[in-house]
């Protein structure tokens, strides 16, 4: 269990071996000194130009990658970083805290994060304030496990529901013989009813000596009657038809709003608008109404970083996928985002995903719908300049005593979603970005972007690598925070049921 004894206890340990490995982190940090690898080689950044940078071996040989090489290695997950630590399962047990958090947990970690976050970019703790010696704990935690395990919100996250002794009360030998007896006088052709099974465990405890006050109740053998229940359970008791349904199932902005933001992914937006188009099933050819877009989108270029497109009303989910996009295609997150008070920009899972990386989450102020311009005239654009050409698009809808039966969008529609989504990348990514803009001083969204990384230069942005870690960080939950295990069958979730050969190890 991950407790503060426990972990200055590892720490204290591995801080007396002499030799250390490298292990990889999920990000790196564009600094002089920063270590990587690539392809096997460990290599140290030496020198950050305009344009390129230079890498040293340590056999002292020198190599030079341009920036944009650089970054797109690292979005492929080639480049990953290096750090000396002494022991290579701790990213593991990094992760093990985000899986083990509940979402109050997370929820404090998250306020936690908003209060030290002035003091973590060099602002000193002002003395006599409420909580000024909590502020210095949490700072200190916060610093120890940036420096421990490269993640300094992971000192955090204080993993409230796993305090206290959850040791067994009960003695090894008292635990032993409860299994004793489900094994030899439950799990039987017989199928004694379990009171009946307790009895005799009474019994026996009194004949051998046992004081009452030391012999578990009834409610503690159904607990380990029921820790054992399942295939091989229900096999022993009732034979093989009836643990059939028990066994394993194989499953194969307005234009001329000035630009704001000192450089390229220091501000950006995230917001959702319901698309003026009618689309169909792949499948079926039934019309399935219209989609919503959420696109991100750099304040200072007016480039659009990602879009993602889905049946589904604004939620966190279309939050957390924008920025996974964002990730998969750039290499990296935003400095600052900048969101309206919608309840699915509030999310737990969301913030948590943001204060991980580093990134300041903004919202914009209520009742003032202008502070969101830069998307909702993107929004605009979009339908004049790409769905209004779009046959199914719905903008005959606004006038609909003039729709007749011949210019229904629903008799006209035509796009899927998969195929509409290929087309909108396409003008978003192509299109949109190379035409220019008239709050960028004929620039287009592409050029302005280009110079903006080349006039100040990367900055101190994280590249984030594409891989298995960012994508569990981007994970949902259901609705409801919770889904059903059928054991025959797996996780059952939205009426889908989702199986892995994990399932089938035997549970601690």
């Amino acid at each position: 269990m991950p407790d503060r004894e426990s972990a200055l206890a590892c720490q204290s340990l591995l801080n007396s071996q002499s030799s250390f490995k490298d292990v990889t982190y999920p990000f790196i940090t564009l600094t002089t000194g920063t270590r990587i690898i690539y392809d096997g080689k460990p290599l140290t950044i030496n020198l950050i130009g305009d344009t390129n940078l230079l890498l040293q071996a340590e056999d002292g040989q020198i190599f030079e990658f341009s920036l944009s090489n650089f970054d797109y290695l690292v979005c492929q997950g080639k480049i990953t970083s290096l750090s000396s630590l002494p022991e290579k399962d701790i990213p593991s047990r990094v992760m093990n805290i985000y899986t083990q958090a509940s979402p109050k947990d997370l929820e404090k970690a998250n306020q936690r994060y908003q209060r030290i976050q002035p003091y973590l970019n060099g602002q000193s703790i002002p003395a006599n304030i409420p909580q000024e010696r909590t502020l210095y704990a949490w700072l200190s935690k916060y610093r120890q496990a940036e420096q421990k395990w490269g993640y300094g919100y992971v000192g955090l996250i204080f993993l409230d529901q796993k305090k206290g002794n959850r040791g067994r009360k009960l003695p090894k030998a008292l635990i032993e013989l409860i299994e004793k007896f489900i094994a030899e006088d439950f799990e039987t052709k017989k199928q004694k009813r379990k009171q009946a099974v307790y009895n005799d465990f009474v019994a026996y405890c009194a004949k051998s000596g046992y004081p009452d006050a030391q012999i578990p109740s009834y409610k503690t053998l159904i607990a380990e009657i029921k820790k054992r229940s399942g295939y091989e359970q229900t096999l022993k008791r009732s034979g093989h038809r009836a643990a059939y349904e028990k066994e394993s199932f194989y499953w194969e902005l307005k234009p001329t709003t000035p630009r704001h933001g000192d450089f390229p992914f220091h501000i950006c937006h995230i917001d959702h608008t319901e698309l003026d188009i009618q689309l169909r099933c792949s499948q079926t050819n039934k019309i399935l109404g219209r989609p919503w877009l959420t696109l991100l989108m750099d304040a200072y270029s007016r480039r659009i970083l990602a879009v993602y497109i889905t049946f589904d009303p604004p939620s966190y989910r279309s939050c957390m996928m924008v920025l996974r996009i964002c990730v998969q295609r750039h290499g990296r997150l935003p400095q600052t985002i900048v969101c309206d008070n919608g309840k699915e920009f509030h999310s737990i899972y969301f913030e948590t995903l943001l204060a991980t990386f580093e990134c300041t989450l903004k919202h914009r102020p209520a009742t003032k719908s202008r502070f969101g311009g830069v998307c909702e005239q993107l929004f605009g654009t979009t339908n004049t300049e790409f769905i209004y050409n779009l046959a199914g698009n719905t903008q005959i809808t606004k006038k609909v005593r003039l729709m007749s039966k011949s210019v229904n969008p629903e008799n006209l529609c035509l796009w899927t979603l998969g195929l509409f989504y290929l087309y909108l990348n396409e003008y978003a990514y192509e299109v949109y970005d190379t035409i220019e803009h008239p709050a960028l001083e004929g620039q287009s969204p592409r050029e302005a972007f280009n110079w903006g990384i080349s006039q100040y230069g990367t900055r101190d942005h994280r590249r984030i690598p594409y891989d298995e870690t960012f994508r569990i960080l981007t994970l949902p939950t259901t609705n409801r925070g919770k889904a059903k295990v059928q054991p025959s069958k797996g996780i059952k979730i939205y009426h889908k049921y989702y199986w892995s050969t994990a399932f089938r190890e035997e549970r601690d």
